[in-house]
């Protein structure tokens, strides 16, 4: 994990609650990113990002979790810079008729606007904002929205900044919905004591977080990932970049599509000063209007805020460079009749990556996405997300979920259940429905289809998920469950029994668990060769131990009791169907042996398609079709062979079940050549 901001933290919390290992590198020797704070004179200071909205679930939800502390925001005043007074915030958008306008056609063109990520909905909102809104009559949106998208960071509304980015703002201020107040405030909230407080308790949950350490290089090899700092090599199986492209290349062995799209990455020069300042409007978040309205006032002031009644220290936002904005600080405040007095610190942010509309036109989001695992690569930030902290963090949980097998986010009613402390001593009922619903969350499927009589391995639950459901459950019981629990009870109904009705002398919380799982082993889908029954491939299955759920596909018709499949992309198609039946959503792993390989490299080719990861694909002495390579002769004797050899195959398997079939004559062995390659095509 290469950065630790709010987008680094979360997909590295994520992972580790889910089983996997994370090593997080951070050059600078804090965390929090652009949610840095300061402390001046015993106060705390917030240099980036800090305001929630009632849209900020996900960031109440961890807020809550760490038992961080949260508080009300100052309220937000409009100043005139001309006369240095307030003037009332436009509120044109909310007419009946414009809000209407406005939400039939977020309905119609980009409904998914509100959920994680941007290429969703980037082609709907590609054209420039201003002919956006004058194309749909919405001219009023940026009347009511444009002030604090400027002092936010995100630039001039005649910046020619693509719709997307302005409408993403505006869904995330929480006045185009009805959700209700979270952590117990009506409006917007912050963090007491500083916003990076959450990232700093956060980040000690981890367990191998490295300060200081700048990354020199990365190597990606089709293994995994080798990243080189001043003082030491890290080998790992991948690499999340919470940077964004064009930031990454001085060390990245980039790739040429990375370089391309490194290339038309824009950003946004924008910069924090924390100075003494008396004279001014106190007690609110001020923008200042004129310095809002065009670009032509790049340099000035655009907002400021006052946080604390008893200190005249204040928080100044501005674009450009900076010595121009050092050197019309002064002005400005003096404008409003104020006095500079102290400048404590200044930061400058490269602040919201983003595309042009061109770009956007272009697909460049949905090309990031695709390169989503691609040499082990995965790409987490402001860039695939919109620089506002709940986008990152929904953005991250969603990347951690898909790519890596994390639970998915709780819904509001799913949180209420797992914060809910259990009655003392929960029932065998109350434990079974607590199982089924979570269960069923992992899986994705209705609570009607979970059969609490039916094994637990059936289910088809991966370790990963395993781990993170005894974990939720651990928290929900109060006491820390066993690894072993779903390995040593056979049904939901036998741990629901279990949890619920201790052993008399064992009321007390079950002694620490020593023997602890170090792997993390995805079931395996492996299709079988042409030659008849995939029940040769037992054996491959108990040698990869009983730890590993192994699933085989039969080629349909071999059997003369259904029509043959003759086209590969028809097995292919049939294969991912039934695969997604037992696993709706990956990282996949897949093999075949012979032509079975040919199946499984195509089903994986298609599970991509359906826009699921695929971890490896497996050959077991398949035919690859290597440039320059012709087809192999054809060799009636040795296909006979092998026609033989598969049949003894069986026949041992099934001799080995107990079904009494005799040994056939011994034939000689087979050469089997395992490789490993990504499914491309």
């Amino acid at each position: 994990m290469v950065g630790a901001g709010p987008s680094g933290l979360t997909v590295a919390r994520a992972l580790e609650r889910a089983g996997h290992r994370v090593t997080v590198l951070e050059a600078r020797d804090t965390v929090a990113g652009k949610c840095e704070s300061v402390e001046i004179d015993g106060h705390a200071y917030d240099l980036g990002g800090h305001i929630c909205t009632n849209q900020y679930e996900r960031v109440a939800e961890l807020a809550a979790e760490l038992g961080v502390a949260t508080e009300p925001t100052t309220p937000y005043r409009l100043l005139d810079t001309e006369r240095a007074t307030t003037t009332p915030q436009d509120t044109s958008f909310f007419r009946k008729d414009t809000f209407r306008r406005y939400q039939e056609l977020r309905a119609r063109e980009f409904p998914r606007i509100g959920e994680p990520g941007l290429a969703h909905s980037a082609k709907a909102l590609a054209a420039p904002m201003r002919e956006w809104l004058a194309e749909h009559g919405l001219e009023a949106m940026a009347d009511s929205f444009g002030t604090g998208f400027t002092a936010a960071g995100y630039g001039y509304l005649d910046d020619d900044v693509p719709a997307l980015y302005f409408v993403k703002y505006a869904e995330m201020t929480g006045l185009l919905g009805n959700k209700p107040e979270l952590l117990g405030h009506p409006g917007a909230f912050t963090v007491r004591g500083g916003f990076a407080t959450l990232w700093r308790r956060a980040a000690e949950e981890l367990r191998d977080l490295r300060l200081g350490a700048c990354v020199e290089s990365v190597e990606r090899h089709p293994g995994g990932v080798r990243v080189r700092t001043a003082t030491e090599s890290i080998e790992a199986d991948d690499l999340v970049l919470t940077v964004s492209v064009d930031r990454a290349l001085p060390f990245l062995d980039a790739t040429g599509e990375e370089r391309a799209l490194a290339a038309r990455i824009r950003d946004r020069a924008y910069h924090t000063t924390v100075a003494t300042a008396s004279g001014l409007p106190d007690a609110a978040f001020h923008f200042l209007k004129q310095h809002n309205d065009s670009r032509t006032a790049t340099g000035h002031c655009v907002a400021y805020h006052h946080r604390y009644e008893d200190s005249d220290i204040r928080t100044f936002y501005s674009y450009g460079r900076p010595d121009d904005v050092a050197a019309l600080l002064r002005a400005d405040i003096e404008t409003l009749g104020g006095r500079l007095e102290e400048v404590h610190l200044r930061r400058e942010w490269a602040f919201m990556p983003h595309f042009g509309t061109d770009d956007l036109r272009d697909g460049a989001l949905d090309r990031l996405e695709a390169m989503q695992g691609h040499h082990h690569t995965h790409y987490a930030g402001g860039l695939p997300s919109f620089e506002l902290v709940e986008c990152v963090v929904a953005q991250a949980q969603e990347l951690a979920r898909r790519h890596f097998g994390a639970p998915a986010h709780n819904t509001a009613p799913d949180r209420a259940a797992i914060a809910a402390e259990p009655a003392a001593g929960p029932s065998a009922t109350a434990v079974r429905d607590w199982l089924v619903t979570h269960i069923a969350a992992e899986l994705r499927l209705p609570e009607t289809q979970s059969d609490t009589s039916r094994p637990l391995e059936e289910y088809a639950l991966e370790s990963l998920s395993v781990a993170a459901l005894q974990s939720r459950l651990s928290d929900w019981l109060g006491y820390r469950i066993p690894h072993t629990l779903f390995l040593e009870v056979p049904t939901i109904d036998a741990a629901a029994r279990f949890l619920a009705e201790p052993e008399p002398d064992t009321d007390a919380a079950p002694a620490p668990v020593h023997l602890v799982p170090l792997n993390t082993p995805r079931p395996f889908f492996c299709a079988g060769g042409l030659g008849g029954s995939a029940l040769y491939l037992t054996s491959l299955a108990r040698a990869l131990g009983d730890g590993r759920a192994c699933h085989a596909f039969e080629i349909p018709g071999l059997d003369g009791k259904e029509e043959p499949l003759d086209e590969l992309e028809e097995l292919a198609a049939l294969f991912a169907d039934e695969i997604q039946h037992v696993k709706p959503h990956g990282p996949y792993l897949l093999g075949g042996h012979s032509f079975g390989g040919m199946v499984a490299y195509e089903t994986a080719r298609l599970l991509r398609e359906r826009g699921e990861p695929v971890h490896r694909v497996v050959l077991y002495d398949t035919y690859v079709p290597l440039p320059g390579r012709g087809a192999p002769a054809e060799d009636d004797l040795r296909a006979v062979e092998e026609l033989l050899a598969l049949r003894h195959m069986v026949c041992l398997t099934l001799e080995a079940c107990g079904c009494g079939v005799d040994r056939p004559p011994r034939v000689p062995a087979m050469p089997l050549s395992i490789s490993s390659t990504p499914p491309r095509r």
